[in-house]
């Protein structure tokens, strides 16, 4: 095919008409796909600060922050399974698990960063490492799944925690203080 019969093929009102078309929605696919990430991006930095505020603006949540940030009251005892702050707290646990989830399946690590120092500092509580120490126990030895588990892997990960679970007869209540 040499250049004449080309520019005559192309320059046929019939074939100009359908090669503007593809290019038209060409241009317009890449138009709706930039649109469509857009939109993707803006609906996951809205839920992700609706999970933000979630934390400051709950007051189960916020009432759990604070008593784990003041490591000076005991709260972990025999009688915290039955008590309103149990609820507080697992309320607060089961958030920072979904979390959890979300960053490993759906969020990025930047978007990540402002939980992160939440769910590490939380983690580094003394009392809720022997609570989450517990729970895994308890989980084990009924067979069940613990229900903070994707907490405690992230902690475990993190080498936040260092649960020793080879023991399977021992379930502390409270471990002492080193």
């Amino acid at each position: 095919m040499d250049v004449e019969s080309f520019v005559h093929c192309f320059c046929n009102n019939e074939n100009l008409l359908s090669w503007l078309t593809f290019c038209v929605s060409i241009i317009g696919g890449f138009f709706a796909l930039y649109k469509w990430r857009k939109d993707i991006s803006i609906n996951r930095t809205l839920q992700f600060r609706e999970l933000l505020n979630s934390i400051r603006t709950d007051s189960d949540m916020c009432h759990a922050i604070y008593k784990l940030d003041d490591d000076t009251k005991e709260w972990f005892s025999r009688d915290f399974p039955d008590s309103v702050e149990a609820v507080s707290i697992d309320k607060l646990l089961f958030h920072f698990c979904y979390v959890i989830y979300l960053s490993e399946n759906y969020i990025g690590k930047m978007e990540l960063r402002p939980l992160t120092y939440e769910i590490e500092r939380t983690l580094h509580n003394p009392q809720l490492q022997d609570y989450l120490y517990n729970l895994q126990k308890c989980s084990e030895e009924k067979g069940l799944t613990n229900p903070f588990d994707s907490l405690v892997q992230y902690g475990l990960k993190k080498k936040i925690l260092d649960f020793q679970f080879d023991d399977k007869k021992k379930n502390v209540v409270r471990r002492e203080k080193t």
